[in-house]
């Protein structure tokens, strides 16, 4: 009896466990026309489109109608998207300008300061076009992910649409899938065209991004090479045995170019009458003679026990005195004050005024020309030009040719000279009335008829 049991209670349980296995069979994933299929959440290729049923189209054409209008928001141009295609055509042209500027500022060779300007300058092009980008980016992921659904869903719709024909499915049903199927497409070429332009600007935004970061990597190599050219020495050290060697090579043919140099110069003092030589030898023996009155007098002075100052002790050499004060007087000091509009820029206007005046032929070139920066005028900044001639007897007509040279050279660098002006209201105007203010003797008329 007990193994009669145990026979049947096992056969129960083979049972059960077949209608299980038969249950889980049945129940794994097929295809059926109005179902659709389940994948695995791990799965690289995307489900299969499967069919709609019939009586779920209206319900889900109604679905993609929704959707539709939900994307048709987007056909619309964001403003941020609308300021970046505004403002795209000044800003690469800037870039470009910029771009070739720092091109010859790293080409100048200049120093760590202004590679320090330009790195700003880039970084913050950088970060800007950076930021624009990562909009643009944004915008071009959503445009896919709602183009891909779309996609998917004209998958979905034309199945159906084949699957609803095979089956003689009604038409009204038919009529609702080419509906759908149509409003589909006409939802994907806004997305697309929109797509497209976000595209294209996020391809220009994407080369200045490249372009910011080359400019960046330049001056960081111009800046390297600045760091590293501050410690490496330019020429050799004074102890140097070659540097020795080649000054005593050197040094007889300077000292004779320096002499022959005195020679010249000194036989053009003699021979050219506009240097002033008659004048200067009759201005040595005028002094001469009067400083040698001078000693004679401080001695008749110190003899009879007169206190002297320190400063008449100048008078024991004299002619040494006379000779300092000829070679002072020999040399004339050309000042002019020339003012400018402003707009120009002061460093410019000192090289001019310098190199104008060494192009003169009558200014010395030791002490060279000095042009000075002197302060702001009421409609003009003003600058002084420092110049030195031996043509002690000439120096009018140079200062005068100085000024035409100083004239021609200003206008010819694109830059003028200010003039007066002079604002004038008249009185019968009421905007200059209501600016100049009342007048007395209106104020006065109007008291007295108040009393």
């Amino acid at each position: 009896m007990k193994n009669t049991d145990r026979k049947q209670r096992f056969a129960k349980s083979l049972q059960a466990i077949g209608l299980a296995v038969a249950f889980f069979l049945v129940a794994s994933p097929g295809g059926s026309f109005g179902q659709t299929a389940v994948g695995s959440k791990h799965s690289a290729v995307p489900a299969p489109a499967t069919a709609i049923a019939p009586e779920e189209v209206a319900a889900r054409s109604s679905e993609v109608t929704n959707l539709v209008i939900t994307f048709s928001e987007k056909f619309v141009v964001s403003p941020e998207i609308e300021k970046i295609q505004q403002t795209l055509p000044e800003i690469s042209k800037q870039i470009d300008l910029d771009a070739a500027e720092t091109a010859a500022t790293i080409g100048a060779q200049p120093s760590l300061a202004i590679l320090e300007t330009q790195r700003a300058l880039w970084q913050r092009w950088q970060f800007q076009v950076s930021t624009w980008l990562t909009l643009l980016t944004q915008r071009a992921v959503e445009l896919r992910r709602d183009l891909d659904r779309l996609s998917q869903m004209k998958a979905t719709w034309t199945q159906t649409r084949d699957v609803a024909q095979a089956g003689q499915a009604p038409g009204v049903v038919l009529q609702q899938v080419e509906a759908t199927l149509a409003t589909n497409a006409a939802a994907q070429l806004p997305l697309k065209t929109r797509e497209e332009a976000v595209l294209g600007l996020q391809a220009d935004m994407a080369a200045k991004r490249a372009r910011c970061d080359e400019k960046l990597a330049q001056i960081l190599k111009a800046r390297n090479s600045a760091v590293q050219g501050i410690a490496a020495r330019e020429s050799m050290p004074v102890w140097s045995p070659e540097l020795w060697g080649h000054a005593r090579t050197t040094l007889p043919h300077r000292l004779q170019d320096i002499a022959r140099g005195f020679q010249t110069s000194f036989r053009e003092y003699i021979r050219d009458p506009s240097r002033g030589m008659p004048l200067h030898v009759a201005l040595l023996l005028v002094l001469t003679m009067t400083t040698c009155a001078a000693r004679r007098k401080k001695r008749q002075w110190k003899d009879s026990s007169v206190g002297l100052s320190p400063i008449v002790k100048v008078f024991d050499h004299p002619y040494s005195a006379a000779l300092i004060l000829v070679l002072l007087a020999a040399r004339r000091s050309i000042r002019r004050l020339p003012r400018v509009n402003y707009g120009a820029a002061p460093q410019a206007v000192i090289e001019l005024l310098e190199k104008t005046a060494q192009a003169h032929t009558a200014v010395l070139k030791n002490p060279p020309p000095k042009g000075l920066f002197t302060g702001y005028g009421d409609s003009s900044i003003n600058f002084e030009l420092r110049a030195w001639t031996a043509q002690f007897g000439n120096w009018r007509l140079i200062r005068s040719e100085l000024a035409s040279a100083v004239y021609d050279a200003v206008y010819t660098a694109g830059m003028a000279f200010p003039f007066p002006q002079r604002e004038v209201r008249v009185l019968g105007d009421e905007t200059a009335q209501k600016a100049a203010g009342p007048r007395p003797d209106d104020s006065a008329e109007t008291t007295q008829e108040e009393k």
